[in-house]
């Protein structure tokens, strides 16, 4: 376009994401033909530089006032992160104080806008695991490597701070201390329901975020065991697909600040989850009214999301259930692979439409406002109608989960259970069994009802996923409990 944006999809269709991203690699890009000519190497046409130079001063230019690009920007935050690293590339080789100037004041007053109070950066309005724990990364990634030792540095620490300390409510550890569980029924674009590790470039002047973090004990193990698979499989070389413009960041293969095992063990340590024993606490965005309620007791940790749908993957209520010894025990999928709650004999699925629960907090009404915050001790109660005819209540007590359902004729409760290998998932009556080791998670039905079990195509990390499908009429009460 004559002011600088770039387009992708289609001629014409002018957009942050192909402009953003354009900038990231033709930032860098340029930086290393000037580096090159600079040392005597290889460079192009003259001619096609200079256009090139003053096409990406223009694209940087409309990425910092162009109404449209900051609109769109707030709702996708990475595909604005994505032009950071590339505009310092760019500067670095050819000098723009006042372009400089501008991107460091846009920075600082916009950046909040990225990211929800909750603490996620906006992707598609609400929370995508994936996109802001590997492309957001790979953005901050390159812009670190450029910021660093600059006062651009604390403005980058400052916007992931809140992000890592949302990742530490909604990432439970699992027993091993291999795996972290996710609260994915939120999310709002693509799938992740769990990962291994993840790292930030900034995790020295974050300490929670070393919980999360490969130590530097492992990442010494990874590339001495990548370095013999080299050996042992030469000549033999990767597709060439794997040649993106991605391994040439600067950042991406420069050794990052790593935490060693005592330092990663100590954050860890420090996850709400794993340092209280109790606690009830809030978090609700500002934008739409979508929020989240923690729930931890001491033999279980719960989430419950609620409020408007995002997106028509997303799936509320219950979105996490986790053990101290057992680990989690309950995840609810986003889509239609196993979400948690009510299907009417339509087979309409309630929580897979927003709704607006009342809450009772110890006993007292709970008007949700945007901001996280911690409540007062005592039971959480949730109160929401099946559609005019049918009601639910979700009570979460001291030692157990209690579900109370009100529906005319037929309907399905579906529980979706994460299964280990080891496990005894068992049926007997109206009452599942879930046995992990020396404990066990029991769903106790108080009502007439008929419950089954399906296994699914849903895998990761160390579980499968099984729908547990408790079928009742008019009226169903069950509790979960554990052994």
């Amino acid at each position: 376009h004559s002011d600088g944006r770039f387009s992708e999809y289609a001629p014409e269709q002018w957009s942050l994401a192909p402009t953003g991203f354009g900038i990231k690699f033709m930032g860098e890009t340029l930086r290393r033909l000037h580096e090159s000519e600079k040392l005597g190497g290889p460079t192009i046409d003259q001619e096609i530089l200079l256009r090139t130079v003053k096409a990406t001063q223009k694209a940087i230019q409309v990425l910092l006032t162009h109404p449209d690009l900051l609109r769109h920007a707030k709702n996708f935050s990475n595909q604005y992160t994505g032009f950071w690293g590339g505009m310092l590339a760019f500067v670095s080789a050819y000098p723009d104080e006042d372009l400089y100037r501008a991107f460091l004041e846009k920075i600082a007053m916009f950046r909040e806008e990225l990211t929800s109070p909750v603490g996620y950066h906006y992707e598609r309005t609400g929370c995508d695991w994936r996109y802001t724990m590997y492309t957001h990364r790979s953005n901050m990634r390159h812009v670190w490597f450029y910021a660093h030792g600059t006062a651009l540095e604390k403005t980058l620490v400052d916007m992931e701070r809140p992000w890592v300390d949302w990742l530490s409510y909604n990432a439970v550890l699992e027993p091993d201390r291999g795996y972290f569980t996710l609260n994915r029924a939120i999310e709002t674009r693509t799938a992740l329901p769990g990962f291994s590790d993840w790292e930030t470039p900034m995790a020295e002047h974050i300490p929670l975020a070393h919980a999360f973090t490969q130590s530097q004990e492992a990442y010494r193990e990874h590339l001495q065991q990548a370095k013999e698979k080299l050996v042992n499989t030469w000549p033999s070389v990767a597709p060439l697909d794997m040649y993106s413009p991605h391994i040439f960041e600067n950042g991406r293969n420069v050794f990052e600040w790593l935490p060693d095992r005592e330092q990663r063990d100590k954050a860890r340590a420090q996850l709400p989850y794993l340092t209280q024993a109790r606690y009830n606490h809030f978090r609700m965005d500002d934008r739409i009214v979508v929020h989240h309620t923690f729930v931890r007791r001491p033999n279980y940790y719960a989430i419950f999301n609620a409020g408007e749908i995002i997106h028509n993957i997303q799936r509320y209520g219950l979105g996490l259930l986790w053990h101290p010894k057992m680990g989690s025990i309950l995840q609810t999928q986003s889509r239609e692979d196993g979400p948690w709650g009510t299907m009417g004999k339509d087979g309409k699925f309630y929580e897979a439409e927003s709704f607006y629960p009342d809450m009772m907090v110890n006993g007292k009404a709970f008007q949700p406002t945007p901001g996280k915050r911690d409540l007062p001790d005592g039971d959480i109660v949730f109160n929401y109608a099946l559609d005019s005819a049918g009601k639910k209540t979700v009570r979460f007590e001291e030692s157990q989960i209690a579900v109370d359902i009100e529906l005319p004729g037929m309907f399905t409760e579906h529980l979706p259970l994460l299964v280990r290998e080891g496990d005894d998932l068992q049926i007997s009556g109206k009452q599942v069994c879930l046995q992990r080791g020396d404990h066990a998670m029991v769903i106790l039905c108080e009502s007439t009802a008929t419950v089954d079990v399906q296994t699914t195509d849903v895998a990761h990390g160390p579980f499968v996923l099984k729908r547990v499908k408790i079928s009742a009429k008019d009226r169903l009460l069950y509790r979960i409990v554990f052994e």
